[in-house]
């Protein structure tokens, strides 16, 4: 609510400083809410971003899980293999 405020894309802190600092003081709230380690906090090196939906969220979570595997020496794109239940959400198609 308060980034529509803003009335700017907050994609990252180049396109909108005031946006990408508001999810950071956000986040750093739910560290502390959630009673999380230290080493998720932004002055280490956890960190974390609000998503618009859950299929932002989903898609970005698979993504980066697909990049880490393949920057490993190994990694082989036609062998990567999601598992999921008939209960997945629906953009899994998209993420995949």
């Amino acid at each position: 609510m308060l980034l529509t405020g803003f009335n700017s894309v907050g994609f990252n802190w180049l396109a909108s400083p005031a946006a990408t600092e508001l999810e950071m003081v956000v986040m750093e709230w739910l560290l502390k809410l959630l009673q999380l380690p230290k080493s998720f906090s932004f002055s280490s090196d956890g960190g974390g971003v609000i998503h618009g939906s859950t299929c932002e969220s989903f898609v970005c979570t698979l993504v980066a899980a697909r990049e880490k595997k393949l920057s490993q020496r190994e990694a082989d794109l036609g062998k990567l293999v999601v598992y999921c239940s008939d209960q997945t959400y629906f953009s899994l198609q998209k993420a995949c």
